[in-house]
Formats: C-alpha cells, structure tokens, sequence
C-alpha cells in the first residue's frame, strides 16, 4: 500500500509531506533486491556548490546482485552466471565480480547543474558512483578500451586531461556534426550534449557536459566552492537531521528550483525563443495565441518570484514496513520581496544588511536585517 500526509506552516517550515510504501516482511524478490542501506550523506567534493538538484544514496549491491541473479534465472530459464562467463568475462579475460560488482561501493548520487549556455535544455544531469579501489577500476575502462580498439580499429572517445585528472568525452567533431544539424532545423536554442566521464576521487563520475565535467574537476581542486560548504544546504541538512533524528539516512535530496526557473525565465525572453514562436505561430493557432498572451503580459522580473521556489531537501528511510520518503520546504523571502512589501505598506527602509543572528548547531543561520520607518 501507499499513504501519505502533508502537513503546511509545521514550525519554521512551509510545509513537511510524508509518504510511505508500505512493504510485506520479510520482503522477497524485487523488493528485496532494492536494498538501501543507511550511509553518510555529505555531498562529495567535487559536487559544485551551485548544484540545482543533489540526490545520493546507498546501496548493498551484493544483495542487490545476487536478488537479480535470482530473479534473472527464474523468468529467463538460463543461468547469468554462465551468461556473464561467455559474453563478457571470456571476451575480456576478465572476472566480472571482482572488477565491477566488488568495486561499486553502494553510494550512488544524482547531480543536475544549469551551465552558462542559455538553453531549452540547459539542465545537465550527472551521475556518480562510489567505488572501493579506483585503481582496479581504472584497469576495467582500459581493458575495454583495449577490446574496442582491437574489434573497430580505432578508439571511440577522446581522452582529456584537465587539471591532472583524465576524463573521457564523445569526440568533437561529433558534436560539432550535431550542432550544425540541431542549427539548420531548430531556431531555439538547444544545448547539443557531450557526452563524458571519469573517475574523480573515489567516484566514477558520468555527465552528458564537458563543461559540468570541469567544473567538477575545478571543484575538487579547490578553484571553486563545493556543495558541502554552501550555507543554504548546511542549513536545509541540519532540519533533515533534525526530522529525521539521525545524519544517517537511506537517501537524501537537496532541491534549489529558483535556478531552474530562472533558466526558463531566460530562455521565454531570449531573442531566439521570440523568433521561434514568431515563426511557429504563423501555422499554429495555439503557438500564436501563446505568442500574442506573451506579448501582452509580459514575464515578471525574476527577482520579483524567486522568493516563491526557496531550496528544499528531503529524506528516505527503510524499515521492517516499508520506504518512508519526507520532504519539506522552508521560509524563504528575498530582498526585493521584503522590500516591495514594506514599500506598499507605507515604509521607507532605511537600511537592510545580510547578518547571523544565531547559530543552529553550531553554525551561523543567515538572516535578512531591516529597518524602516513610515513617514508621518
């Protein structure tokens, strides 16, 4: 079964939901096989601190592994054992188990990151895996390197090296090849992805940017600020710990939307946007009505609405009934928020300055201090 509860104005926070799948025990089958476990949750040190969406979690993958190969060889008829030794471990000379399956540590995390290019699709997306020893790791890529080398003749990807780390990206002219196809049939802008990966740390990391890539390398060698550090997460972490009353979760998610409304808010007033409603609009009755709504009402000023989206977070936690997923929102208003309301009522500010005016374990909480006076 599933149920749920949300809950608005709880405390200092806007709203607090609840959701829980309630599971049979003891679980078997696919239920079984996803097996989050408790883990740690500080983002990694390549995580950007201007990430948009930051999801990890954790995992026992030998559960895992071995719940599939149960399900696996009941509903096909064939062993996955014997299938792994003839597809791949033969044809690399390799033991699969112990180069992949023994090296994924369980902690897997999901980013999503807005670049500087203004695109419909700016959003980029990463995924990052926890490994336990990147060495033998690094030895399962070059052998596959090897096997594709050998069969094709040529290597499919272009190596790069950046700020001493090695990462691996879909050859230029490739994309190049799909930019110049995306600018003869589509006047909005598009962002051509670019496929890539590489091992940072203790992470093999995969994203579908170059520039989210380096920007994550620049991260762990300190030229720019991480997740970690930023003082709205701490602030989102503490009242995760706090709900929860523990630092030690299944899962956790820290959202901050404003930044993807904004991306959107800069691409429905982008010139190119306009140019493709314009040309839309003269076979679609729908697009020109949307066209013409657009040009009479025009989009606020972002800053006027970003109060409206302030940085979330949730958590996932398992027990002997089931997953139970917790999301909350918290208070947020920006400066031209306050300012336009005392304005309205009559006010005239005299000052406004960003101050910590306490501390919430142990770390300072950023408040917005002003001060007004109404005019006799």
């Amino acid at each position: 079964g599933v149920g749920g509860s949300s809950i608005m104005n709880e405390l200092d926070f806007e709203y607090v939901s609840h959701m829980h799948v309630l599971l049979s025990n003891p679980r078997a089958g696919i239920v079984e096989m996803l097996a989050l476990k408790p883990g740690t949750y500080e983002p990694q040190p390549w995580v950007p601190d201007n990430a948009v969406l930051y999801l990890s979690t954790s995992w026992d993958v030998g559960k895992m592994f071995s719940e599939f190969e149960k399900i696996y060889d009941a509903l096909s008829g064939r062993s996955l054992e014997e299938e792994i030794e003839e597809e791949i471990n033969s044809r690399l000379g390799i033991d699969f188990k112990e180069y992949f399956i023994e090296q994924l540590s369980g902690r897997v995390t999901i980013v999503q990151w807005i670049g500087e290019e203004i695109a419909i699709n700016g959003q980029t997306i990463a995924l990052g895996v926890g490994l336990n020893d990147t060495d033998k790791f690094n030895d399962l890529i070059q052998i596959i390197f090897d096997k594709i080398r050998e069969e094709t003749g040529e290597d499919q990807l272009q190596e790069v090296e950046y700020e001493g780390i090695t990462y691996w990206k879909q050859p230029d002219e490739d994309v190049e090849r799909g930019r110049e196809m995306v600018e003869e049939n589509i006047t909005v802008s598009i962002r051509v992805q670019q496929p890539c990966f590489a091992i940072i740390e203790d992470h093999f990391v995969v994203s579908d940017s170059t520039e989210f890539m380096e920007r994550a390398i620049d991260t762990v060698r300190g030229r720019k600020p991480p997740l970690y550090d930023d003082s709205q997460f701490k602030y989102v972490g503490r009242q995760i710990t706090r709900l929860l009353g523990t630092d030690v979760p299944g899962a956790i998610m820290y959202s901050r939307p404003e930044e993807t409304i904004r991306m959107f808010f800069e691409v429905a007033n982008g010139d190119d946007t306009k140019e493709f409603l314009d040309e839309m609009a003269e076979e679609n009755q729908f697009v020109a009505r949307l066209r013409d709504a657009l040009d009479d009402h025009p989009l606020p000023d972002f800053e006027e609405v970003r109060q409206y989206f302030p940085p979330s977070g949730g958590f996932v936690t398992s027990d002997e009934t089931g997953y139970h997923l917790n999301v909350h929102g918290r208070y947020h208003h920006s400066e031209a928020y306050v300012q336009r309301c005392l304005t309205s009522a009559g006010f005239a500010i005299t000052a406004m300055k960003h101050e910590a005016l306490r501390k919430e374990s142990g770390e300072p909480v950023p408040c917005l201090i002003v001060s007004s006076r109404k005019p006799a």
